[in-house]
């Protein structure tokens, strides 16, 4: 990201409030991001937000275990977040080898009241380059395997975020 980051103050500023416009627009109860440089990133669209469209989100970040990119995930939300997390892989299950560790994920719990269900978001950044399809397929499977317990329980659960994946979305084919 350092390599990445805006060329001077005015750039800046100017990608913030693009941000914060788009958001604004859509004014949605839940933003994921990835690829953010941490906590601060996410506390300047919130003021730019609160500032400049008068819409109050608050943010839920933690600093992932890979700090050679420097790119972490978070969320922007306006209401009914009611924890959030990082999880870790057991020895067990490292021992497994079936895994490879998530090492930028955030696991966040909403709930309102007019619902029964609370719901569980999961917002994740995965491996990149070609190279690494194999170990983006055992992340996905840890990420499945933490989001066991909600899915058995009925509960609603949305998993997002970079998977960095090769391959094209397949088409949907009607069944008529």
């Amino acid at each position: 990201s350092r390599e990445q980051s805006s060329p001077s103050k005015e750039f800046w500023q100017a990608k913030l409030g693009g941000v914060a416009e788009v958001i604004a627009s859509a004014q949605p109860e839940i933003v994921a991001l990835q690829e953010i440089e941490g906590k601060q990133t996410l506390a300047d669209i919130a003021a730019e937000l609160k500032s400049k469209h008068q819409l109050a989100y608050r943010y839920a970040f933690i600093e992932g275990s890979d700090s050679f990119t420097e790119q972490d995930v978070g969320l922007l939300v306006r209401g009914s977040l009611i924890n959030y997390r990082r999880l870790e892989q057991s020895k067990a299950m490292f021992d497994s080898e079936q895994f490879y560790n998530l090492s930028k994920h955030l696991v966040a719990e909403f709930r309102w009241d007019e619902l029964d269900s609370p719901l569980t978001v999961m917002t994740v950044h995965l491996r990149a380059t070609p190279e690494a399809e194999e170990l983006r397929t055992r992340q996905a499977k840890l990420a499945r395997l933490w989001l066991t317990s909600q899915l058995q329980a009925g509960e609603d659960v949305i998993l997002l975020g970079d998977f960095n994946s090769e391959h094209a979305a397949l088409e949907l084919q009607s069944t008529e």
